[in-house]
């Protein structure tokens, strides 16, 4: 079907020690919230998602965000296709100078290891 959405994504089993933490750096309970959905080959398996009351079509991704998402498409051989349509994504860059110096340099250290 053309309409269809489909969105890719990666799974990584987690220690329940870690779930908080994963929780936290996701916005649980801060506009997103974790839900289960089944994965063939896979069973259960933990999402996040935006709330409805949180998502603004106005508000693009931060620069150093998209790129963490397109190395891990990289190193999950997610679809060309996929791959062009987040590369297409605008985005903003952060005015948090210090976020923005710590996010950059988790995105070098993720381009060393793919």
């Amino acid at each position: 079907m053309p309409n269809e959405k489909i969105v890719h994504l990666a799974i990584f089993e987690i220690l329940e020690a870690e779930r908080a933490v994963l929780d936290k750096l996701e916005g649980v309970g801060s506009g997103y919230n974790s839900a289960e959905i089944q994965v063939d080959g896979f069973g259960a398996c933990s999402i996040y998602m935006a709330d409805q009351g949180a998502i603004d079509e106005c508000v693009v991704p931060m620069d150093w965000y998209k790129e963490m998402v397109l190395l891990g498409c990289v190193a999950n051989e997610f679809p060309e296709g996929y791959v062009r349509a987040i590369e297409a994504v605008s985005t903003a860059e952060d005015s948090n100078q210090g976020r923005a110096r710590r996010q950059w340099k988790i995105v070098e250290e993720l381009r060393d290891a793919i």
